[in-house]
């Protein structure tokens, strides 16, 4: 009777062992696709981050009265023009310069630990006016 009791307990033991096995293989597939998930995401986010960037400095270039508010530093007109076009879940600012400098802050301070990005497009010209700026984007998540 002792030995039919060992026996039996030795069985439950490798069905308990099998069972952990199982377990943290099935924990390391799902982490292994839940990460893999987040990057994807994550990508995606930047990408959209990068075409909006474009496509609002591609509609400054474009339009003549947001180049010349360009190359008259009038942040006002340009601040509602991007607020108008970019997600409330971004946040922004410009920096206005010349083509020559070496530094183009933005016109306030950026206090944020979140990742900025960052475009620039040189708006040239207007029909009066030949006065290249050089207009740099700054946007990061809220």
């Amino acid at each position: 009777m002792v030995t039919r009791l060992i026996g039996e307990k030795k069985g439950w033991i490798r069905i308990l062992e099998a069972v952990i096995a199982v377990l943290i293989l099935a924990s390391v597939l799902i982490y292994f696709t839940v990460k893999n998930q987040v990057e994807v995401q994550n990508k995606q986010a930047l990408a959209r981050i990068a075409d909006l960037q474009s496509n609002i400095l591609q509609d400054i270039a474009s339009n003549s009265s947001l180049r010349k508010a360009t190359l008259d530093k009038d942040y006002q007109v340009l601040n509602n023009f991007i607020d108008f076009n970019l997600d409330s879940s971004l946040d922004f600012r410009i920096g206005i310069c010349d083509i020559n400098s070496t530094i183009c802050a933005p016109e306030t301070v950026i206090e944020t630990t979140a990742d900025v990005f960052v475009d620039e497009r040189i708006i040239s010209s207007t029909l009066e006016e030949y006065n290249p700026k050089l207009l740099r984007l700054y946007v990061w998540r809220v």
